[in-house]
């Protein structure tokens, strides 16, 4: 019986959203990372559902970085399938690649919502076509010898008299020359560059770099002010991609650099281009922020917020509404961001905008049918913002934002998102068990509490330790304390499977919560432990009544240990009391 082949572009998709899964990325986080814009997340998605039969590995070079995929793994994929790489395109790649890759350029920018089929046919086909240019020039003359015969003409139009034709044959010598001169040297001048500019940054040195990659961009600018605008943008990504798996970053390098680009394209007119290079630059000061005190994040995020709403300006009038619409999610999460940092009174103007962001872009129309993948992460991020902006006893944010999260979930599943669906379940989970503290009846609060209890466990399906360890953390925490609560509220036959049931949840979050790695998470749970098993001795019937009191003794003494070392007093006291109640009955 004759098994089809798995095709090459099958292998490396499949290989490409194992390697993105593993990492905890979405796609639109990975089409961000790997070509610093959200438009390219069609192409990811194609390159996933196998629907790419041939790719050739260098147009999806960005990808192969990202996820840090390894030759041996594109030999794997090649090895498992058919794959014959297109011969032209190789030649190419080896032989021309700046001009291969400047041709990908100008078609991404011209074409930006093209298709992975549709870009390896377009540089299959201008392969080809430097194949037989490559195949006539050979059979033409040197460059020296078309000097020669410009210079030869020049001279026979001067003895002529011909001034005119005189100066335009040496006008044509002249930039065959300065042509000549660039193809060669160029590039070798603005890499050398490049490099200089590389060893200011690792010394420290960022205004010398700066300056040393800006004049590596400057190069082009005579020949090609694409290049250098391309140029600029490469180096930025570089920088923003080194910085991000790093404690130490250089982003307002990269953001200087995009700024430059911006310029440039605002020179030129090109108000859509300069509006895209806005946007990356925002991203980046977002995830600047990250790595800053408050008041130096609070400063870069109020920037971001100015570079989204200029960017969004421009781009919801122009074509690409996918990059408008990102754009307006990454305003709403940096409002957000603002609002947190702020805190109190002075942050709820910003959750609700934010809030009003969202809504708009999921009210609509026929936003979830064109762009399902960015649909669930407003979903999501708008019950995040509820979140935010709601007080821990305000009923109507915690339902406006479960609503939000449960349509998160429905999206999500239908765009294929499993990180997302993950993320919206466990918020499903904390606000489930907020609601059920505010219930009255306690039928309804039972039933909120399992309700949570089966979102955490659904989350839990996509977050496995080995490949999400902090998410994995967290939800069997969120976990174990609705476990823990809803058996201290049910006092029946069940009480004691939902203990157990809590002490394994809050077993696992100490797998990823240490004493060393977050003595705060470690001793919190050290004192639900105790709880848990000071009421489990006072369960009717339990045959391990002073081994229980002596086990949660040891847990609120190791919890009362590093409050006490970490400053909270009041939980210190919390433990204190509860050790010398237990002590009481022991001595009984």
């Amino acid at each position: 019986m004759h098994m089809t082949q798995q095709s090459f572009g099958a292998a490396l998709g499949a290989l490409i959203k194992q390697k993105r899964t593993v990492q905890g990325m979405t796609q639109l986080q990975l089409s961000e990372d790997a070509y610093q814009t959200p438009g390219k997340v069609r192409r990811i998605s194609e390159l996933e559902s196998g629907t790419v039969a041939n790719p050739h590995p260098k147009t999806i070079d960005p990808l192969i970085v990202a996820l840090n995929i390894s030759d041996e793994e594109l030999a794997q994929c090649a090895r498992a399938s058919d794959h014959q790489p297109d011969k032209d395109l190789d030649d190419a790649y080896r032989n021309a690649r700046n001009l291969i890759d400047a041709l990908l350029y100008q078609f991404e920018h011209d074409n930006p919502d093209a298709s992975f089929s549709e870009v390896d046919d377009f540089l299959k086909a201008k392969a080809r076509h430097w194949r037989e240019l490559r195949g006539r020039i050979v059979t033409l003359e040197g460059t020296e010898t078309e000097l020669i015969k410009l210079k030869d003409s020049a001279n026979a139009a001067l003895q002529g008299g011909d001034f005119k034709a005189a100066d335009q044959f040496l006008e044509q010598a002249e930039a065959l020359r300065q042509t000549e001169h660039t193809l060669s040297e160029i590039s070798k001048l603005a890499a050398i560059r490049i490099t200089r500019g590389d060893i200011k940054l690792l010394s420290g040195d960022r205004e010398g770099a700066l300056g040393t990659y800006i004049g590596a961009a400057e190069f082009y600018r005579a020949f090609d002010i694409d290049e250098t605008v391309m140029t600029l943008d490469v180096i930025a990504n570089r920088i923003y991609e080194t910085g991000r798996r790093s404690l130490e970053s250089d982003f307002q390098v990269a953001s200087s650099l995009l700024a430059k680009a911006t310029e440039i394209r605002v020179e030129q007119g090109q108000q859509q281009s300069a509006a895209q290079f806005k946007y990356k630059a925002a991203l980046i000061l977002r995830n600047q922020a990250l790595k800053e005190s408050r008041d130096r994040a609070s400063e870069l995020v109020d920037r971001a917020i100015s570079l989204n709403r200029e960017a969004e300006t421009v781009l919801t009038q122009g074509e690409d509404q996918f990059f408008a619409t990102t754009t307006q999610i990454n305003l709403a999460n940096c409002l957000m961001d603002k609002g947190k940092l702020l805190g109190g009174e002075a942050g709820q103007a910003y959750f609700v905008e934010a809030i009003a962001v969202f809504e708009t872009l999921l009210a609509r129309e026929g936003f979830e049918r064109e762009f399902p993948e960015l649909a669930c992460h407003a979903s999501n991020n708008l019950g995040t913002a509820h979140l935010a902006k709601s007080k821990p006893s305000d009923p109507d944010e915690l339902s406006a934002a479960l609503a939000a999260f449960k349509r998160a979930i429905s999206l999500s599943a239908k765009a294929n998102e499993p990180d997302i669906w993950a993320a919206a379940q466990v918020n499903s989970g904390n606000v489930l068990a907020s609601l059920s503290d505010l219930t009255e009846p306690a039928n309804e609060k039972a039933f909120l509490r399992l309700q949570a209890i089966a979102a955490y466990c659904a989350a839990l399906e996509i977050y496995p330790l080995s490949f999400f360890p902090h998410q994995y953390g967290k939800t069997q925490y969120g976990l174990a304390t609705v476990l823990q609560a809803h058996a201290m509220a049910l006092q029946n036959e069940l009480t004691e499977l939902y203990l157990m049931r809590a002490i394994g949840s809050y077993g696992e979050a100490l797998k990823v919560f240490t004493q060393l790695s977050d003595p705060l998470m470690w001793a919190r749970i050290q004192t639900n432990l105790g709880a848990i098993y000071a009421t489990h001795a006072e369960i009717d019937g339990t045959s391990s009544v002073q081994e229980d009191r002596k086990t949660a003794i040891t847990y609120f003494e190791n919890a009362a240990t590093v409050f006490d070392a970490e400053g909270y007093g009041d939980q210190v006291k919390v433990c204190r009391q509860a050790i010398e109640s237990i002590m009481g009955k022991l001595t009984d």
